[in-house]
């Protein structure tokens, strides 16, 4: 990892690292994300597959997880509840595309959906 600008600091106090996962395909109107979220001081790294997220997550501890879309045959809710159980490092989830219109109730859960780049970069500061 590279060096770290500014500590981050998830819900309970604890530091993090700054690495942001971003998963799936983005969005045409936010194409520019990962140059805008690496513009912060975190570091960015880019899944295509959820198999590639995966992987990227097991290698990183407290890391923030970026969502560009969700299978429509996967709720967000299952979704978010099996990131939870299986990766209690991730201390956010940023959806960014959603089949569902039924919004997941958590505290670390934010839609995202169809919301500019800037005020994604400003979800994830």
């Amino acid at each position: 990892m590279t060096d770290r600008k500014t500590p981050c600091y998830n819900r309970f106090g604890d530091e993090i690292l700054n690495h942001v996962i971003l998963a799936g395909r983005i969005p045409e109107r936010n194409r520019d994300l990962p140059g805008a979220i690496g513009r912060l001081g975190l570091e960015v790294a880019q899944a295509t597959t959820g198999e590639e997220a995966l992987r990227l997550i097991r290698g990183e501890k407290g890391c923030r997880l970026v969502v560009a879309g969700i299978p429509a045959e996967i709720a967000p809710r299952a979704f978010l509840a099996g990131v939870r159980k299986r990766f209690p490092e991730i201390h956010g989830v940023l959806l960014l595309e959603r089949p569902d219109p039924d919004p997941p109730m958590a505290d670390d859960f934010l839609d995202l959906s169809g919301k500019s780049t800037a005020e994604i970069v400003a979800a994830v500061r």
